[in-house]
Parts: structure tokens; sequence; C-alpha cells
């Protein structure tokens, strides 16, 4: 189950690359979290920076076995987890968190080589309460550290909660996200930013990096990570479109309860996938994406182009209609919004 085992690391470079340090030596269990109250070099898509305010948001890896995906539908991992975070970040922004009992901490030894940091992680939007969970005290995991430098303080948290019953209805198209229209809408308009960003209006709330690795003709392991910007409440000027949770709700969400919440959402979807219950996860996936069906203006290299999304192929190209009817299809280092 996707959270029963947690560890907690107060500061690191970024999660993903900590977890594939630890899996060079040993298999932690599928579905291990391991998030970070700071992460100082987290990576996003594209190798692109992820800036988080220490404390205030959701960094974190989760590991993950999909051996019995076929490597050719690897992007329907991609669709799961987007969908997840997607569901989480509407439940929050609809429905609070229920408060729920938290595990007892204790420190292990530092398992990172140099003190590095931990990566975001993503949201899903299922309205559903977080029921009562009960949290063993933890235990304390051998210290994949090589050399045991510059040790911080680690925390593992191992505890387990019930998957309550949760209905995953088939979303609906979304209302337009656009920044046309502001002050017409209700309620803030949550959608996918192809391939995997997760946008409220027009702001950036979370992003995801998951990183295959393929063995021959199996799918080994993916090392999820995702980032949610929950609590933070300013951001550097180079980052214009970013923004979190609180700016929507006006309220500070309690971080644990968050994850946990994240981790039902995720549990949830991913079960789906691996009993081939996915029917539903294309059609889910293309109606809540940014931008699906309008017309809008792109930037393919150096050249501009107005097209509108149709959807994605089962490689996760997005297919694009111009203006003269020409269907395109592009890959995410592409093609971007204008």
């Amino acid at each position: 189950m996707i959270g029963s085992e947690i560890i907690e690391i107060d500061r690191i470079d970024s999660t993903n690359a900590y977890a594939a340090r630890i899996l060079e030596k040993d298999e932690l269990a599928e579905g291990t979290i391991i998030v970070a109250r700071d992460q100082f070099a987290g990576r996003g898509q594209q190798d692109n920076d992820w800036l988080s305010e220490p404390g205030k948001n959701l960094t974190f890896t989760l590991i993950l076995y999909p051996r019995t995906l076929p490597p050719d539908r690897q992007f329907l991992l991609n669709k799961t987890i987007s969908l997840a975070v997607l569901d989480f970040v509407r439940s929050i922004i609809n429905f609070p968190v229920s408060s729920t009992q938290h595990p007892a901490i204790t420190s292990p030894p530092d398992p990172s080589p140099q003190g590095e940091g931990s990566i975001p992680h993503p949201v899903s939007s299922i309205p559903h309460p977080v029921s009562s969970i009960q949290h063993p005290v933890s235990t304390s995991p051998p210290d994949p550290s090589p050399q045991g430098e510059g040790r911080n303080r680690h925390s593992v948290s191992s505890f387990q909660h019930p998957a309550s019953s949760i209905q995953h209805p088939v979303s609906t198209s979304p209302p337009d996200p656009s920044p046309q229209g502001e002050g017409k809408r209700r309620h803030p308009v949550s959608s996918i930013k192809w391939p995997n960003d997760i946008y409220i209006d027009d702001r950036k709330i979370a992003g995801i990096l998951i990183e295959n690795r393929i063995m021959g003709s199996t799918f080994d392991t993916a090392l999820v990570g995702i980032g949610v910007n929950v609590n933070q409440e300013r951001f550097s000027q180079d980052l214009p479109k970013a923004g979190s949770i609180i700016q929507f709700i006006d309220r500070e969400v309690e971080l644990k309860e968050a994850l946990i919440s994240l981790c039902n959402f995720l549990d949830r979807r991913y079960a789906l996938l691996q009993q081939f219950q996915t029917g539903f996860f294309d059609k889910e996936y293309c109606q809540n994406l940014y931008g699906y069906y309008q017309w809008r203006e792109f930037f393919s290299g150096e050249k501009k182009l107005e097209g509108k999304i149709q959807g994605v192929d089962d490689f996760g190209h997005l297919i694009i209609e111009t203006r003269n009817g020409e269907i395109r299809t592009y890959n995410h280092k592409s093609i971007e919004f204008a």
C-alpha cells in the first residue's frame, strides 16, 4: 500500500536522487515514500529546478515496481499519477483534510552521503474523508549511506492506513482555465497541464518527475517525484506562474494529514492500474487537460502556432489540430504554451 512506509528527511538534495542511491544497494518495499522537509536541489521536467520553501510544501518520492505494465505503455503510469494528484488537489480545495493521528517518529542514522535534499510530489482529487488511522511506532531501517558523510537527522515512520471506500467518477471537462475570463468563475479550476503539471486556474500548484528503469522488456522501477505547493505564499519573481493551495483556500493545510490523504489517492489510482482497470483513464486525463479543445497559441522551437489540443497518444505525445485542419503530434520537449 502506498504510504505504508514513510522515510522522513529534514534536508536533502533530491528525494529522487536519494531513492536511487538506496536502490543501488537494497530494494525498498513498493509504495515507500521518501519525504523531505527541505529539498535544496529538486528537479522538475526538462532538468528544471524545483524550488520549494522548507517546511511549507510536500516534496517526496514514491517508489513503485510496475512490472506488469509493458514498457511501451509507461505513459499510462504518468496518467495514473497525474490524475491522483489532481484528485488530491481538488479534495483540498473543496473539502478540509480530516484530522488524523500521527505515528511516533524515531530518528535513524542519516542515509544520505552528503546531506542531500528531497523532491516534490503531486496531488490527487477525489473527495473522500480520511478515515481514522492507526499508526504504529516506527522502526529504523538500515543506513543506506555509502560512507555516512555529513549526517543529517533523518526520521523514518512506518504506518498503516486503511484505504476507505472511494468512488472514482470519470471527470467531466472542466471550464476554461485560461487567463481570459477571470472574475466570471465562482470556483478555482484545476487541470493537468500536459504532460503532468497540476494547475489551479493559471498557477502551477504541483509538478511530477517520473524516472523509469527498464530492464530488457520489463518495466522494473519507477521513481515518482512529486512536489505540491501547499502553504507557501511567496515565490520568486522568476516563477510568475507558481502558486500554492493556500492562495485559493486562505488557510494553512496540515502537511502530515495532507500527505496521508495524497497517499490514499495515489493508492487508489495505482491499484486500478495494477488491475488493468484503466479504461476510463485516457478520457479522464484528456478531459482534464489545461486548454483541452480550446484554440491556444503554442511555441514549437522558434515558431509560433495556433492549435487545439485533441488529446495524447499511447506514448504521451500531444495531439494538436492546427487552424488549417492538420493533425500534428509533439513530444514534451518540442512544444510549449505561448
